[in-house]
């Protein structure tokens, strides 16, 4: 379980143990748990570049206005 400040842009990687970095020791997932009370699972890996990587950091963006569709990523 992690909290705070990581970089978006490596994507999510296949190595659970990678420090600074999303992941997850679930196989194939990644739960996110969002402020509004939201979890989701996004499928992993997602590594650039494609559709997948695009929705993913428009999904981890602040107050950007980009359109995203979750359900490329969401499992």
């Amino acid at each position: 379980m992690g909290h705070g400040f990581f970089y978006t842009n490596p994507g999510l990687p296949t190595n659970p143990a990678a420090i600074f970095r999303f992941g997850s020791r679930h196989s194939g997932i990644v739960n996110f748990a969002s402020c509004d009370g939201a979890v989701r699972a996004l499928r992993s890996p997602i590594l650039s570049p494609g559709a997948q990587y695009d929705a993913f950091l428009a999904m981890t963006g602040f107050r950007d206005g980009r359109a995203f569709d979750a359900s490329q990523i969401a499992n």
